[in-house]
């Protein structure tokens, strides 16, 4: 009797295993293209004597696939509403929740003008394709796999099994998306700007503390990277910045940790700015770093002589992962990413990567959000980032420039924060004779235009935090009428707050404003 409970168990194990190794949510998922809707119709009259389930592209982009255990799910394009594919002869789509998906990347087709499914499953059946567990809010994948899941689900109330050893017996774990992961977050809604020199001594401190509560206020971004410079020149090569431990800088930095404690004993959250694409100490400890110059063989220069990142080259990731990394510890309630992007100005004909190897400026830029998420949320803080104001207009080849587009950055961020201050927009910009007098209509139309490209992808859920102007030049007019306008276009088409900018720490205008009626 005890033999056979044994080849029993055996058996159950190998069914068990057998179920694992069938079910899998993280294979690619195939797509087809057809040019009618006989075709179509044939297609999926064919399916249905195959393992091959169709599902909407909404399904495909929510993550959530509903469909029959065992079976694969396809994406079905008809004719002209191919929009949304890209007709290449290779299934490689991932799901939605793949820490490798690129939204911004379009689906890879393959047509089936000329051929029939049959056909192509015959050859194709036996890749690894995505096989479903049943239930559409939960993702079935081994342990070895959970490291391939993206940070965030798609939707709300997901979760991963991952079966054991044992038959019939799985691990749950919660998979929460950016909406339910954002409530437990500190993020910025309500604030301003201010430089080291605004918060150097704790006499300053106080009463800005004293301010920001007065005013409604409720959070203070830190320009931190200005600051942590004088910390970084204490290390007289880069290889010798990173090789410190990060327990050895954060000792170095104590006057800003003093700061940091004192505004959130305060009761003000803390944002630390971060900015990315330019950095004085890599100009002159690590020139490999930087976007290259295809003319001079030298770095790259901007018209007012400053030097680029490159957020491709080798040592980029690690060197801002590090610099997160320690900002982290200084126990902030966000960290927050400015100058993310790839250089317009100037003679951009010569500037290249030397390390992108034909990847696209967003790529660049997708790829340190994704680590630097990483970190960031390993803190349980909020990650925010700042997009050009110009962005939001969508000119293709301005944004491909950039390496920015909204979608990119929906996908990481839990806010977004554009620059949309209205007198660094020319004259007659879409339709606006003076954008910088006339706050209240520019700030509108941007606002109108982020919630048009935001909405267009509801499971990316993000706030939207616009900065304002909050300073006069280019702006005769400003003043506290002005800044009371910029609020007032902002809340009356859905936005979630506000940042201010001066750069001179200046604000009594902006005080004032935050106070006029509406």
């Amino acid at each position: 009797m005890k033999t056979k409970t044994n080849y029993l168990f055996i058996l159950l194990c190998l069914v068990s295993l057998g179920f694992g190794q069938m079910i899998n949510e993280l294979h690619p998922i195939p797509a087809f293209w057809v040019d009618s809707i006989t075709r179509s119709t044939l297609i999926l009259e064919q399916a249905k004597s195959l393992d091959l389930v169709p599902i909407s592209l909404s399904d495909y982009e929510w993550g959530l696939i509903d469909i029959p255990k065992h079976k694969i799910p396809f994406i079905l394009f008809i004719g002209s509403q191919n929009s949304s594919a890209k007709i290449v002869e290779d299934n490689a789509n991932l799901p939605q929740y793949h820490k490798d998906f690129d939204p911004v990347a379009l689906l890879r087709a393959s047509s089936l003008a000329s051929k029939d499914l049959i056909s192509w499953w015959q050859t194709e059946k036996n890749k690894d394709w995505f096989h479903s567990d049943g239930d559409p809010r939960s993702i079935y994948i081994t342990e070895a796999q959970r490291s391939e899941l993206f940070i965030y689900a798609p939707s709300n109330n997901m979760t991963v099994i991952v079966p054991t050893s044992i038959p019939f017996l799985n691990h749950t774990y919660n998979y929460p998306s950016k909406s339910e992961r954002l409530k437990v977050k500190k993020v910025a809604i309500r604030g301003l700007h201010v430089t080291y020199d605004g918060i150097a001594t704790a006499a300053r401190t106080d009463t800005l503390i004293a301010n920001l509560k007065r005013y409604h206020l409720d959070t203070l971004v830190i320009d931190y990277k200005t600051y942590f410079l004088n910390v970084q020149r204490k290390y007289l090569t880069f290889k010798a910045f990173m090789a410190a431990s990060d327990e050895t800088i954060l000792g170095q930095s104590a006057e800003l940790q003093a700061r940091i404690n004192q505004l959130k004993k305060g009761g003000i959250n803390v944002s630390l700015r971060i900015f990315i694409a330019l950095d004085n100490y890599v100009d002159s400890r690590n020139p490999a770093m930087l976007i290259w110059d295809k003319k001079t063989n030298a770095p790259w220069k901007a018209p007012n002589g400053a030097v680029w990142v490159d957020m491709f080259a080798p040592d980029t990731l690690a060197y801002y992962q590090k610099i997160v990394n320690i900002a982290c510890k200084m126990g902030p309630g966000e960290i927050q990413l400015d100058y993310i992007r790839f250089p317009t100005e100037g003679n951009v004909a010569n500037q290249y990567s030397r390390y992108s190897e034909g990847r696209r400026p967003y790529q660049g830029v997708a790829r340190m959000l994704k680590n630097l998420l990483i970190i960031v949320d390993s803190y349980n803080i909020g990650f925010s980032a700042d997009i050009f104001g110009i962005v939001l207009w969508e000119n293709t080849r301005t944004n491909e420039q950039l390496g920015q587009n909204v979608l990119t950055f929906m996908r990481y961020v839990d806010e977004i924060c554009p620059m949309v201050y209205p007198s660094h927009f020319h004259d007659g910009f879409d339709g606006v004779p003076h954008p910088g007098d006339q706050p209240y209509q520019f700030i509108k139309k941007s606002s109108i235009y982020f919630q048009k490209m935001t909405h267009r992808y509801p499971q990316y859920y993000v706030l939207h935090i616009p900065w304002i102007q909050a300073f006069r030049w280019r702006s005769p007019t400003y003043g506290p009428a002005y800044v009371r306008d910029e609020i007032k276009a902002l809340y009356e088409e859905g936005m979630d707050g506000f940042l201010a900018w001066n750069a001179a720490n200046e604000y009594k205008a902006f005080y004032q404003g935050t106070l006029l009626p509406r």
